[in-house]
């Protein structure tokens, strides 16, 4: 295998029709780029194609091969790399030498689309997998078909000692979340708030009507069709809730809120125990002790915070290996990791090189020129006066190049104040979203023990821990009902100016976090460059913006006409079918 350039692409076949080729079943298209010299590889970039379409949950082809070139060349040339450098791209038919399809059909038992989730979270670190021990799940809801047809098995587990892996096949609590969204009309996102956002559960009367039900892959072991299964017994725990079967009623929701309040307290409970149940057969069968075996959890369902932290604190795994694009928005790091560990099955050198990967904030000075209507001030960033902003209110915050996955970690972000509860519903009236959803913080890893029930770090919002007794109180906006909390830690390696920020706050306030939100509006992707967040913020009324090394301070939003996002390139790509997808939620 030479060294130099490697193009990893999760897309549909470009010039490919909505169901041609099965092509529909890949929604939040990516690609990566990965420069591999010996046995070194380096994660240069990752593109997540609804940060460029403006389409959510990015799910269909480019016009043809000469827009995906044509796209190609420009993303490459943002990062100071030339398309004629590359030496083979993976991952979609038609594109490049077709590698990929010698890794699919190596286990053709197993699907490769969880496989690639589960080395992309596995080998994310690979001093783990070579040196040590890992265990992964991949937990997904339905496996893509563009490169394999969909096998017996839907999901996969591995444990790798010292380089020695083995897979297996596992059950995953992804379906009932899916199945859930479908019932209740939210996303699975919402839904995970919502169960512990009110204070309804079910009778204790009410069983469990999911047990036993062991969901390897769409038909269960008598024949039946898992999803039609699942979906039957959750309309009927929909029904016996709605029949006198609630207790612990919160005035504040409504009827249907408290029913799927209580529906998901208990989807969330058997989700969790599924997971256990799979860990505590890992655990028997390959004769591991969690205290000196990393944990890796990838797939959709690995968005659901609780059950990552849920399963660090039962088992006592000694880290969690964790990166921001679980789901498929990061699909293309695995297909390539898996394209590596074929080549190098004795050893290879990657550790994942933080979340900021994505596109730039575009140029600065023309952005400003553009807006100058709607400008008072352009000043030098200073933290001291970033501080008294955010104490005044929301800020919009965007630096560098973008953070990748599906949630904001502070380079795309709205920042505030956490210690009242109007900024948690400032923040959803400037998102759209339900009054009661949470928004997550990030707090000074050094201050993650004081403040918070663990002392894990968590970079990339990936675990929930319990806000500590003692300081409920003075951070408000960003605790559940049950005191939990989805929480980013961030050191001086994470982040400097970050880190800086909350430390100024902190040094103001005594509160070492913020509350964070994604910079979007109700079904945009996360915003990307200076341009698109000058537009949010006039048409939410936001009144400084702090892009790169400088505050931009904004009025006369009256005065702008748009009352919509800013179209992105959209000419490569083909207007998506209306009613798209709807998939895990962004926050």
């Amino acid at each position: 295998m030479e060294d130099g350039l490697y193009i990893s692409a999760y897309i549909a076949p470009p010039g490919s029709a909505p169901g041609e080729n099965r092509s529909w079943v890949r929604h939040d298209q990516n690609m990566s780029a990965w420069l591999k010299r010996g046995t070194a590889v380096e994660l240069v970039a990752v593109w997540e194609f609804e940060r460029i379409s403006g389409y959510k949950h990015h799910g269909v082809a480019l016009k043809n091969k000469s827009a995906f070139h044509e796209l190609l060349s420009e993303l490459l040339h943002g990062v100071g790399l030339r398309i004629s450098d590359v030496k083979d791209i993976w991952g979609t038919p038609g594109l490049g030498s077709g590698a990929h399809d010698v890794v699919a059909t190596a286990v053709p038992d197993l699907p490769y689309h969880s496989r690639c989730h589960l080395l992309g979270g596995m080998l994310s670190d690979t001093r783990h997998f070579f040196e040590g021990r890992v265990l992964g799940l991949a937990v997904d809801d339905t496996p893509d078909s563009v490169v394999q047809r969909k096998p017996q098995n839907w999901y996969v587990g591995g444990y790798a000692d010292h380089g020695s892996f083995e897979l297996f096949p596992i059950p995953s609590p992804a379906k009932l979340y899916s199945a859930a969204s479908r019932a209740f009309r939210m996303r699975e996102g919402t839904l995970m708030a919502l169960a512990t956002a009110s204070s309804a559960r079910l009778a204790p009367d009410i069983g469990d009507p999911f047990t036993g039900l062991e969901i390897y892959s769409r038909h269960l072991a008598d024949g039946r069709d898992a999803d039609e299964e699942i979906a039957r017994r959750l309309e009927q725990l929909v029904d016996q809730a709605g029949h006198e079967g609630l207790e612990d009623i919160d005035d504040r929701f409504s009827t249907a809120d408290s029913i799927a309040s209580a529906v998901m307290k208990a989807v969330q409970q058997t989700s969790v125990d599924l997971i256990a149940q799979t860990i505590e057969r890992a655990l028997d069968r390959f004769d591991i002790d969690p205290a000196d075996t990393a944990l890796a959890i990838t797939g959709g369902y690995a968005l659901n915070c609780p059950t990552n932290s849920a399963m660090m604190d039962r088992f006592g795994f000694a880290t969690f290996l964790e990166t921001p694009s679980v789901s498929d928005c990061g699909q293309s790091i695995g297909l390539a990791l898996a394209q590596f560990l074929r080549r190098f099955p004795d050893g290879f050198s990657f550790q994942f090189p933080g979340a900021y990967l994505g596109g730039d904030t575009g140029r600065p000075e023309k952005m400003i020129a553009e807006f100058r209507p709607y400008i008072s001030s352009v000043t030098p960033y200073a933290k001291e006066t970033a501080v008294a902003d955010l104490i005044r209110g929301p800020v919009a915050w965007v630096q560098g190049r973008s953070e990748v996955g599906p949630r904001a970690l502070g380079h795309r972000s709205i920042l505030a104040d956490p210690r009242t509860p109007a900024s948690r519903d400032m923040l959803n009236a400037l998102k759209r979203r339900q009054w009661w959803r949470p928004v997550a913080p990030i707090v000074l890893a050094d201050q993650m023990p004081t403040w918070f029930d663990g002392d894990r770090i968590s970079p990339y919002m990936l675990q929930t821990f319990t806000v500590s007794p003692d300081r409920g109180h003075l951070i408000p906006a960003v605790a559940h009902l049950d005191r939990t909390a989805r929480v980013q830690t961030v050191s001086p390696s994470d982040d400097v100016g970050l880190y800086e920020l909350i430390s100024a706050f902190a040094a103001q306030t005594g509160v070492p976090l913020l509350c964070n939100t994604s910079l979007n509006d109700h079904n945009e992707p996360i915003i990307e460059t200076g341009a698109q967040a000058m537009n949010f913020c006039l048409r939410k009324g936001l009144s400084v913006l702090y892009l790169d090394d400088v505050r931009i301070e904004i009025d006369n939003h009256e005065a702008y006409p748009v009352r919509c996002p800013l179209p992105r390139r959209t000419s490569l790509f083909p207007t998506p079918t209306p009613g798209a997808d709807h998939r895990e939620d962004r926050r």
